[in-house]
């Protein structure tokens, strides 16, 4: 995925990056596109492909599943809706 440039700035003007979540220090955008989501965690930026994504969102669900049955808390319910 070259040609990106983190906080969502395309190198070229084809690229159209929408913010899909937003919160505290931390925001997902996805370039329709092409697929890109970049993954802005204060100054890190992670570029990955719409399979990587799915897997890495699946593999986080089930470790705040498995955190949350050790200390027997429910796990977080935040969805919003960005327009």
């Amino acid at each position: 995925m070259s040609g990106y440039s983190p906080r969502g700035e395309a190198a070229d003007s084809t690229c159209n990056f929408e913010v899909l979540d937003k919160s505290g220090s931390s925001e997902i955008e996805v370039c329709r596109r092409c697929g890109c989501v970049a993954i802005h965690v204060g100054p890190m930026t992670m570029r990955l492909d719409l399979a990587s994504f799915d897997a890495l969102t699946m593999g986080m669900r089930r470790a705040a599943y498995l955190l949350s049955q050790e200390s027997n808390a429910s796990p977080p319910e935040r969805v919003e809706v960005l327009s």
